[in-house]
């Protein structure tokens, strides 16, 4: 069975295709399909319980020229896997789908999981407000409403799915993101993870910062650039607004109401 949907390695705009072998699933599958009519070709006799699951032909045309594309688009994919691995690979605050070697993956999403400590509704909403989209991805089954109100399933029966499902984050990903766009999204989250999220806060800066980063801190028309291994910081209870430059972005955090350095 294959999947069509539009984040899919190929899509159709939806729908999806089942293969098999055995032509009497294959007969059952198309009348299915087809509202339930008899192959026989007699005219809307129907001999069983159907659906209404047949693909237009211009979505099939689609599907078609994505075929053709299909090694294309796969090896971009792969690129795009790589770029995030290169950006976010060494940090230990977020585990990254790996491949093992002599397996080859073909990408259709890109989920990470991101330490325990870190807040992660907190860096999407952050994220979203510099125009990066990302989703929790998946929610434990045995929670989704359908099964507590059949099944009986609540909180705490499977804690190892409900731990790993609460922390993964799908971060944006499509053969047509440039290396640009993957640095953008990776920046924005490493000074995240890093400096903290949240406005009006207290925020612990490190007094050795992050080999990459660099802090601005700004009061008015003063700006005080603190560079690495910099352990000057602004005074105690210093209203200032915090952005930070890593690589090529330059990520605003917030307005903090007091800054102190980061217990040793």
């Amino acid at each position: 069975m294959f999947a069509f949907y539009p984040n899919k390695q190929i899509t159709t705009g939806e729908g999806g295709v089942v293969v098999t072998d055995d032509p009497d699933l294959a007969a059952t599958i198309t009348s299915l399909r087809n509202q339930g009519r008899d192959d026989d070709g007699v005219w809307l006799r129907h001999v069983r319980l159907g659906y209404n699951y047949r693909m237009d032909e211009m979505s099939a045309a689609i599907g078609v020229a994505q075929l053709e594309r299909f090694a294309e688009l796969v090896a971009a994919r792969a690129r795009v896997s790589g770029w995030y691995e290169a950006a976010l690979g060494d940090r230990d605050w977020v585990r990254l789908p790996r491949v093992a070697g002599g397996d080859a993956v073909d990408w259709f999403v890109y989920v990470v999981r991101l330490a325990p400590e870190i807040d992660r509704a907190a860096i999407m909403e952050k994220l979203a407000a510099s125009g990066i989209s990302t989703r929790p991805y998946f929610a434990p089954l045995h929670l989704q409403p359908f099964y507590e109100s059949t099944f009986g399933y609540r909180p705490g029966d499977f804690p190892v799915t409900e731990r790993v499902a609460a922390s993964t984050l799908a971060l944006p990903f499509s053969p047509m993101l440039t290396e640009d766009e993957v640095a953008y999204v990776a920046d924005h989250a490493v000074v995240l993870a890093m400096y903290g999220v949240g406005w009006n806060t207290t925020l612990n800066v490190p007094s050795a910062l992050d080999e990459r980063a660099r802090v601005n801190m700004q009061k008015g028309r003063s700006r005080v650039l603190l560079p690495v291994g910099d352990g000057v910081m602004p005074a105690p209870g210093t209203t200032c607004l915090l952005t930070a430059t890593m690589g090529r972005s330059m990520v605003s955090i917030g307005q903090l109401v007091s800054l102190r350095p980061a217990s040793p």
